[in-house]
């Protein structure tokens, strides 16, 4: 919001990325303020969230390498999601 102030930003399209710590951090953004969302990208990382009926109104792609240390955790996510 503090960027649209200076910026011609459409705040109905906005997208959070996170990788890794940054991926956790995403959700938990999303969780509390999904409308602020058009939808959110989670990377590499993650965490089991807490509310999921606030995820149900934004698209959530969970995305991690077949050899990352995180896959277990993603995976669990994106099986969550589901």
């Amino acid at each position: 919001e503090k960027l649209a102030e200076r910026y011609p930003l459409d705040l109905g399209r906005v997208f959070l990325v996170g990788h890794s710590m940054g991926a956790a951090h995403t959700l938990q953004l999303a969780q509390a303020t999904p409308e602020k969302f058009k939808g959110i990208a989670v990377l590499g990382g993650g965490s089991a969230p807490r509310k999921e009926d606030a995820l149900k109104t934004i698209p959530v792609f969970v995305g991690v390498g077949s050899a990352d240390f995180a896959l277990r955790g993603a995976t669990g996510l994106a099986n969550t999601l589901k």
